[in-house]
């Protein structure tokens, strides 16, 4: 054997690796590969998008039915309160679904659960169109319409953890609070405003521009309340209070530019307020319980809102105007900004405390 093929054969055993080697390269291949595939195989952006159009149609059905409102008081000839019926109905289905969602999905799946409740919601709308009376509309829109039944699977276990966090229900109440009078602008604005003379489509136009100044506040807040120095609890009491002072104002406007400017300033600061509920629930919580959290957290906001469209039509029926109804409405947003404030207190104050105890560690100095 010469020299020079000597030479080659050592380089190409250095090379080439052993069977050890061998071992280790396949299984990183195996490593990297499996971290590479998509836990859901690849179908999570239909999930995604599936959401999207659920929470559409929800906030839509929401905050565009003070067109339908009024549509059904003059077709239907009924008063305010009974004509509320629908949207407090509405609202409560959808929270008493989401409770019982989570055993359904135990019991029958998440997949089969969610066609069934697509179809129901399907054919409660189809069958509205065909109903005869307020009564029947008021139960098949109000119920078969609102099927929300959650993926998140209830474990006793984690609401037993969630009953020693009194802060979380201090906050849980405080949404209730304005949710009670979250309803009346959304819902009662667009009659207010037809009944002040003012033409009904520029009136409907109310509803998309408080819904714009919503997506840019959701974005604009969302960036503000990732700052470091912002507090963010802090931020949702400072966005209910500005809520409260526009809904005071409005039984005192007369033009639709003023109509129009309060669409747009309550639309930004309502966007503030929803973005910051589920991550001030995560922050009182903590991640693992967040799912149990944000379903108690969403008892409490349906049953504030099937209470505050009833109020409101009842508030109108028996006083013959709007002034009461966004009265009330304001002095709620007022009370769920004070509770809300209870809390930004009591974190701090919890969060001096704990900084006291645990002083950071001071820096030795080098030894020589």
């Amino acid at each position: 054997m010469s020299v020079g093929n000597s030479h080659r054969d050592l380089i190409m055993s250095k090379n080439t690796p052993n069977s050890e080697d061998q071992v280790a390269i396949a299984s990183t291949s195996v490593d990297v590969s499996d971290a590479l595939k998509a836990p859901d195989g690849g179908w999570g952006w239909v999930c995604v998008a599936g959401r999207f159009f659920v929470v559409a149609l929800v906030l839509g059905l929401v905050t565009g039915f003070g067109i339908v409102y009024v549509e059904m008081i003059d077709y239907f000839d009924t008063t305010r309160v009974e004509t509320a019926w629908m949207s407090s109905l509405h609202s409560a289905t959808y929270c008493i679904t989401g409770l019982v969602g989570g055993g359904l999905i135990e019991r029958f799946g998440c997949r089969t659960l969610t066609v069934t409740a697509s179809l129901l919601t399907s054919a409660g709308f189809i069958i509205s169109l065909l109903s005869p009376n307020i009564v029947m509309l008021c139960v098949v829109y109000g119920v078969l319409t609102d099927n929300n039944l959650t993926n998140n699977k209830t474990v006793m276990q984690s609401f037993k953890q969630l009953l020693k966090n009194k802060l979380f229900f201090v906050f849980a109440f405080s949404s209730l609070l304005v949710h009670v009078g979250y309803t009346v602008p959304l819902i009662n604005l667009i009659d207010l405003v037809d009944l002040k003379g003012i033409d009904k489509s520029q009136s409907a136009m109310l509803v998309p521009a408080m819904g714009i100044s919503t997506i840019f506040s959701l974005v604009l807040f969302g960036w503000i309340s990732d700052l470091r120095q912002v507090n963010r609890t802090g931020l949702h009491a400072g966005a209910i209070a500005v809520m409260a002072a526009s809904v005071f104002a409005v039984p005192s406007l007369e033009s639709v530019v003023a109509f129009f400017l309060f669409a747009a300033v309550y639309g930004v600061f309502m966007g503030a307020w929803h973005m910051g509920q589920a991550v001030i629930v995560t922050e009182i919580v903590g991640v693992e319980l967040t799912g149990i959290a944000f379903g108690v957290h969403s008892l409490h906001a349906g049953v504030g809102m099937f209470l505050s469209s009833l109020l409101a039509g009842w508030l109108y029926d028996i006083t013959g105007n709007y002034i009461l109804p966004f009265y009330m409405s304001g002095v709620l947003y007022l009370l769920g900004c004070a509770v809300t404030l209870v809390v930004v207190v009591v974190r701090h104050l919890a969060a001096r405390k704990e900084k006291t105890r645990d002083p950071p560690a001071e820096i030795q100095p080098l030894s020589q």
